[in-house]
């Protein structure tokens, strides 16, 4: 089944402990059917070279992790990067004003690309993506890992 992967999930899946990075690191293990924005690609990257917690490690550390990462989403054949067009981004902005939700341009956009692409699972670990699929136009939408890890 496609999911769209938010950045948590990734970020989950390499550099935390425990069920969640678990779950994570055997949801992304698939051949096909992942799918990001440009957005989720530079959440992802500005994490790793710039997270306070990582700035410890040398940068030619930091930027190794950042290029494994950007091999995985351009060359892996399981992910397909989804451009956000300008309607997509005018409209996750107005969401991010209006919804009250505390979920981000990028959040937003996740959902505004699943919804317009037919992904039905999206995938990610932020608790205010729960509230945004109860909006009209987003019910379709599945929040995964439902009720499963919280580390």
């Amino acid at each position: 089944m496609d999911a769209f992967i938010d950045s948590s999930v990734w970020i989950a899946s390499r550099f935390e402990a425990g069920d969640r990075a678990e779950w994570a690191r055997q949801y992304l293990d698939r051949p096909s059917g992942l799918f990001i924005s440009e957005y989720i690609v530079d959440e992802v990257v500005a994490f790793c070279l710039g997270n306070r917690e990582l700035k410890s490690r040398p940068a030619r550390e930091r930027i190794g992790i950042a290029r494994k990462f950007l091999d995985i989403f351009q060359n892996s054949g399981a992910v397909e990067i989804l451009p956000v067009g300008t309607g997509q981004f005018g409209e996750a902005k107005t969401l991010v004003e209006e919804s009250g939700l505390g979920l981000s341009v990028t959040d937003w956009t996740d959902l505004v690309v699943a919804r317009d692409r037919g992904i039905r699972d999206l995938c990610a670990f932020d608790n205010a993506f729960r509230d945004a699929v109860k909006l009209p136009g987003f019910s379709r939408i599945r929040i995964v890992p439902g009720d499963g890890p919280k580390d």
